[in-house]
């Protein structure tokens, strides 16, 4: 479950490439995606709802903060990114999210940063830098795009130091059907708010903009929570470094990006570093 989830939320990065050749922008992109995802997030909630016990008050409005707050700006920034990077960089990028994840928990939750997380640190920053020089050759907004993503995998990771104690509390499943919808709302208001209309798109618009709600979004949320479920989130982790992997395989075939040395060396120490943040050690 956990390496379908990682396989299928790397195809995000390729669909939204797809759907850009279309002549969409990345609100546009986005509000395919969320919007069509919404009505199943929204009806997992609301069953979910129904056979749990209340929340409180507080916690709806953290809830609400984090998935229309911190989640929608990862979803949003992460597809500006895009707009000027490869999906193949956009992925290794987006991945270096376990490291920020670290420095926040040591910074708000006072955990101490050892050595060995300092040395996958520097790893893990290493190998972007060398995965950047080969896109910057041939991409000069790439820095500006690289920058948006960044921010997305700071954004992202806000989101689950935020959500670490409810998930403990409610379980992934309900914060995740709770926390997306909305997100997803959030991203259909911000479509309607800034004046867009539905055009009248092609079914090739519509078809990519379902797959990528279903497949890429609905199918791996739920199958990473899944997974998380029986096997723990140190090896979820872990099983998900085939995803940058995947996504530079599924960009080559599908939109045609080159694949150079340099970059699957910085992938691969992307990988690397974001491995060993995820062993716990016992």
């Amino acid at each position: 479950m956990v390496l379908i989830s990682a396989v299928a939320f790397s195809a995000k990065a390729v669909g939204a490439k797809l759907l850009y050749r279309e002549g969409l922008d990345a609100v546009s992109v986005l509000t395919l995606r969320m919007g069509l995802s919404l009505p199943v997030f929204a009806l997992s909630a609301f069953l979910n709802e129904r056979r749990a016990k209340p929340l409180e008050r507080r916690a709806w409005f953290e809830i609400v903060a984090l998935g229309a707050g911190l989640y929608y700006g990862s979803a949003l920034t992460d597809f500006w990114g895009l707009l000027d990077v490869s999906a193949g960089l956009e992925r290794v990028i987006l991945f270096t999210y376990p490291t920020w994840v670290v420095l926040f928990s040591s910074v708000l939750l006072r955990e101490r940063l050892r050595a060995r997380q300092f040395t996958a640190l520097i790893i893990t920053y290493a190998g972007i830098a060398l995965a950047f020089a080969s896109e910057h050759v041939s991409t000069p907004l790439a820095w500006r795009g690289a920058g948006w993503v960044l921010l997305s995998s700071v954004l992202y990771a806000g989101y689950l130091v935020g959500g670490t104690r409810h998930i403990r509390r409610m379980g992934a499943q309900r914060f995740t059907a709770l926390a997306l919808t909305f997100a997803s709302a959030t991203t259909v208001a911000h479509f309607a708010l800034s004046g867009r209309s539905l055009p009248a798109w092609s079914p090739r618009v519509y078809g990519l903009g379902l797959g990528m709600a279903l497949l890429c979004t609905v199918l791996p949320t739920f199958a990473l929570a899944a997974g998380i479920r029986r096997i723990g989130p140190s090896s979820s982790a872990i099983l998900g470094t085939i995803g940058p992997v995947s996504t530079l395989g599924l960009a080559f075939a599908l939109l045609g990006e080159p694949i150079h040395g340099m970059q699957v060396l910085g992938t691969l120490m992307v990988l690397a570093g974001a491995t060993w943040l995820a062993f716990r050690p016992r």
